[in-house]
């Protein structure tokens, strides 16, 4: 990689503390003699996870949407339901093995590099001494969750590792890296827009990072700046096309204007709607629909289960199956259709009822950032038709005896408490004791990247969805952990740095 090269500084005597190695690559770095004992350890218990893992989990766990990113990969088509992403990379390793086995270990692979370069860009960055960076290692690689999501044939794995190598690349981009790390940041930007659409909001931030890289020159840095929007944009433009192509229906994503009107009607139980105010006939017509429906299916925790969009006996779908019988129009292409007409009826009661869409869905949402929910792990495997039209599959079903991540509720229960309480703390003594930590103006900006970072994630994860299952968040576990760490450490730099 790049040499490490930090802004000029007001305050020397920092810089020269915080200025690692000037001159030497990072592949230099990693083999030093000083950080060989670190690079093994960490590859050595990333090993040892990795061969625990393929003996405890021979075959991927699955849930019913894994049938879904399958097909897709199967199919080389869009869903309808969610990006094509992780059904890319499905399909793309299948050139190496289709062995249904062989994805919990490329799924790992990923998510070892990711969290492999990032810990070592952080003391690349940070002159991070040993114990304290074998601590953080601990705490970056054995997370039950994230290694549960490494053998789980969903996209969550994959967007977690991808979002740690953007923000990686990120942080190196800040630092002056070379053109072709702009490059395979803003790949990484691509990945994780199609893997899950909360990245889209990561254009910001790499619209950012790449203007910075190329201050003072204003020029270059404004073309920095746009490139993440340009981007963002063209593939806004070619979603909507593919979903033209494939459900004849002009909308970026049908699953997001579902999602848009289960949130919104949280609202209806306390507000008195003036259809004549309603956009179109066809929307009078879905809220209509939907108002034959009891209060009681609009309760925060019905919005939080979101049976609006899935549960045939709640108002969502029931208008879906009435529309369907009176078109005959085929249900993919149908749920497409709907989806634009929710969008513009969860638009319209967010707009115009703000302050109760705030107070009983924002909110309440809000609330959900702190809960622990159960990891739902199966424990049967099952290779149908679908599957076997993908991969290759030594077994039709193979039971696992017993759940291992489930059972693991009160200690992640615990362990979740003790990161928001350390990152909590730790955030008020920065605000109190700024001037003392030891850190060049380059550190405190990438500090302050993580800290934006985790907190854009969350209020973007409060507005788009409900947060009803532990791997919505789990992006921002790695930030979650490195700020309270960070700041600890750059407390304490002059006695153990």
């Amino acid at each position: 990689m790049a040499k490490h090269q930090f802004k000029k500084e007001t305050r020397p005597q920092q810089q020269t503390k915080t200025a690692v190695k000037e001159g030497n690559s990072f592949l230099r770095f990693l083999w030093a003699k000083d950080n060989r004992i670190e690079l093994l350890t960490v590859l050595g218990l990333q090993m040892a996870l990795f061969v625990f893992l393929k003996i405890r989990f021979p075959y991927p766990l699955t849930e019913s949407d894994s049938g879904n990113y399958i097909l897709s990969a199967t199919t080389g088509k869009i869903n309808g339901y969610r990006p094509y992403g992780y059904s890319a990379f499905l399909r793309f390793f299948t050139a190496f093995s289709t062995d249904v086995t062989f994805v919990s270990t490329w799924q790992f692979f990923i998510a070892a590099i990711a969290v492999f370069l990032l810990l070592f860009s952080v003391k690349y960055f940070f002159n991070i001494s040993r114990i304290p960076f074998l601590i953080l290692a601990v705490l970056l690689l054995f997370n039950p969750s994230i290694l549960y999501m490494n053998v789980y044939l969903m996209s969550d794995g994959l967007f977690v590792a991808l979002t740690a190598l953007w923000l990686t690349t990120g942080l190196w981009v800040l630092n002056g890296g070379p053109l072709w790390m702009i490059l395979v940041h803003m790949l990484l930007l691509y990945f994780c827009i199609d893997t899950r659409y909360i990245g889209m909001f990561y254009a910001g931030f790499s619209a950012l990072f790449i203007a910075y890289r190329f201050l003072p020159n204003k020029a270059l840095a404004g073309v920095g700046f746009v490139l993440p929007f340009l981007l963002l944009f063209w593939y806004r433009n070619d979603q909507t096309d593919l979903m033209l192509e494939e459900y004849g229906v002009e909308t970026f994503s049908s699953f997001g204007g579902w999602q848009k009107a289960n949130n919104a009607v949280a609202v209806l139980p306390f507000v008195k709607v003036d259809e004549n105010q309603l956009p179109s006939p066809q929307i009078k017509s879905l809220h209509q629909v939907v108002r034959s429906f009891p209060d009681s299916l609009f309760t925060f925790p019905n919005v939080e289960a979101t049976n609006f969009m899935w549960v045939k006996s709640h108002p969502g779908k029931a208008f879906l199956f009435q529309y369907i019988q009176q078109t005959g129009v085929p249900y993919m292409k149908a749920w497409a259709y709907c989806g634009t007409l929710m969008e513009q009826y969860g638009e319209f009661l967010q707009s115009h009822y703000r302050a109760e869409y705030i107070k009983h869905y924002i909110l309440e949402n809000a609330k959900n950032i702190f809960k622990v929910w159960e990891i739902m792990e199966g424990t049967t495997f099952n290779a149908d038709q679908n599957m076997k039209n993908l991969f290759r599959c030594a077994v039709d079903k193979y039971e696992y005896k017993t759940p291992f991540f489930k059972t693991m509720t009160s200690i992640r229960t615990i362990g979740d408490g003790v990161v928001w309480f350390a990152l909590l703390v730790s955030l008020i003594v920065l605000l109190v004791m700024f001037k003392r930590i030891v850190w060049s103006n380059a550190q405190k900006l990438m500090l302050l990247s993580l800290i934006l970072f985790l907190l854009a994630f969350l209020a973007v994860s409060v507005y788009a969805a409900p947060i009803n299952n532990f791997r919505y968040l789990m992006p921002i576990y790695y930030a979650q952990i490195l700020i309270p760490f960070l700041i600890l450490v750059g407390l304490l730099k002059q006695k153990y740095v």
